[in-house]
């Protein structure tokens, strides 16, 4: 089945990369039912203060999420859409 990755209000399908986000990938933690945007765009599983969560992201971690959205854009489908 799918397995559904959202960020910056997109939704990819990474199935096809099922061993890097399926139970026990690497990534798992980006597709556990929530929003992986701050993750992907500090470039870290680590979970955030409430201080640090609260601030926009600056110019980098907008850049970092970019090019991790250009390389989801390039590998999977995207399937939806979240406000």
């Amino acid at each position: 089945g799918p397995i559904l990755l959202a960020a910056d209000g997109r939704v990819f399908n990474v199935a096809p990369a099922r061993r890097l986000y399926g139970p026990g990938g690497e990534y798992h933690l980006f597709v556990a039912g929530g929003d992986a945007t701050r993750y992907l765009a500090r470039n870290s599983v680590e979970p955030e203060s409430e201080e640090s969560a609260r601030r926009p992201l600056n110019v980098a971690e907008r850049a970092a999420l970019g090019a991790w959205l250009f390389s989801f854009s390039q590998k999977y489908d995207e399937v939806g859409r979240v406000a």
